[in-house]
């Protein structure tokens, strides 16, 4: 897949939408999430949080995140519309295996981007994760899942 790896920064994924960030990114990015997780847990049932903040794009973008979550076989907690701080607290709080909020934090509107965390929301960093992640997307380094994820809303995590 062509993509822009400049998104891949040292503590989260950023990138102009839709020009290096978008929708079959955003797949792609959860299919790769979930394979690193996978590795790190061999075995075990994946329960992924995804939130996003309130960009026009971020809706799009976490239909597409989700769906490549589930399509690998995760099993997400949409906790919706959440700050990046209670989007922490629910990974941690409710013991969750991970997580990725969509949002480009500080960045302007037409920015959006990823930050990801392991179990107990410990974040996932450039050579802890991050660059591998991007190197598997490139390389399509990922087989998809026979069995499919589920999705559950959980809301009013605050």
């Amino acid at each position: 897949m062509d993509i822009d790896s400049s998104i891949f920064k040292s503590y989260d994924i950023r990138g102009v939408y839709p020009a290096s960030l978008n929708e079959k990114v955003a797949y792609k990015f959860g299919q790769a999430y979930t394979a690193l997780l996978k590795k790190e847990n061999p075995g075990k049932e994946l329960n992924i949080v995804v939130g996003c903040d309130m960009r026009l794009s971020s809706p799009s973008l976490k239909e597409n995140l989700i769906k490549g979550l589930t399509d690998s076989g995760c099993n997400v907690v949409d906790v919706g519309l959440v700050s990046t701080p209670t989007f922490y607290f629910a990974v941690a709080f409710y013991k969750f295996d991970g997580g990725v909020q969509v949002s480009a934090s500080h960045n302007p509107k037409e920015y959006n981007g990823f930050k990801l965390v392991r179990a107990g929301g410990k974040p996932i960093s450039g050579d802890k994760g991050i660059y591998e992640i991007r190197d598997m997307i490139i390389k399509n380094d990922f087989a998809p899942s026979e069995k499919k994820g589920t999705v559950t809303v959980k809301a009013n995590v605050l």
